[in-house]
């Protein structure tokens, strides 16, 4: 099993990528390699990304990588760059990711996230994510003025490849109450909030002309993100009418409200 690494950095400042110089992957025969990288003399193919400490001296073939490469040797024949593209940014209290690979073979992926006081990376997703679906991941776990660093990996039927880091940085955040998702909708909709801090958090709904309708969540939580589906009932188990209705959010001294609307 042959495990090839893609060791160049990206920085996502608040949704903005920023990629090295050296985020790219070279698939080069036996032979020195100078700093360009690129296809050299030799029978056998091997791995080659810009960016490391030296490697030392390959087997088969006496060719030498200079200091500066990372390889992987005794790869018979050229195989395409494991990930084309692997991108992402922090937009609606989560970490999107998104990635490109024309790798045969490919089983799934997987996504590993490791904070900036962890040791070793953590898989986040429970399931491995299919090839055929998406090539997309969002991370609404994360907590404001963390560093997060990300791989992907992919799940081949010969090995596994694993992308670039991205490090990502999550700007500190005052109590925010996101719109919900869906909206129109019916029958149910999704409630988001955020919270720096420990503590009692409540969510109301109100009608268009201000009697409240629903007290739908009021429970001590820790700090970070938080999620409320309200499926359309009033505090009486009874469906409530089509229309405009609001939704506030009371954390702290902090009160906020967002406008939704309910489609029978």
């Amino acid at each position: 099993m042959k495990r090839a690494v893609l060791s160049a950095t990206c920085l996502i400042f608040l949704g903005t990528s920023i990629p090295s110089l050296t985020a790219a992957q070279y698939s080069v025969a036996h032979g020195t390699v100078t700093a360009g990288g690129g296809v050299i003399s030799g029978s056998n193919m091997i791995y080659c990304s810009a960016g490391d400490g030296a490697a030392g001296i390959s087997s088969g073939d006496s060719g030498v990588i200079k200091s500066g490469f990372w390889y992987l040797a005794d790869i018979s024949s050229a195989v395409d760059v494991a990930f084309e593209l692997v991108s992402g940014e922090y937009s609606d209290l989560a970490v999107v990711l998104r990635w490109k690979t024309s790798v045969p073979g490919i089983l799934g992926f997987n996504i590993y996230r490791m904070d900036e006081n962890g040791e070793f990376p953590v898989r986040i997703n429970k399931e491995i994510i299919p090839f055929d679906i998406v090539r997309e991941f969002r991370d609404a776990t994360v907590l404001a003025g963390r560093n997060y660093i990300y791989t992907v990996e992919a799940v081949c039927d010969k090995g596994e490849y694993i992308s670039s880091e991205f490090r990502i940085f999550i700007p500190v955040m005052p109590v925010t109450l996101l719109q919900n998702r869906p909206n129109p909708f019916n029958p149910n909709t999704t409630i988001r909030f955020y919270i720096p801090f420990e503590g009692y958090a409540r969510i109301d709904i109100f009608d268009s002309r201000g009697g409240r309708v629903k007290k739908l969540y009021d429970k001590w939580v820790s700090a970070g993100h938080v999620s409320v589906i309200w499926n359309g009932l009033n505090d009486k188990d009874e469906p409530v009418s089509s229309g405009v209705y609001y939704y506030r959010l009371t954390a702290g001294k902090e009160k906020q409200t967002r406008k939704m609307i309910i489609l029978r």
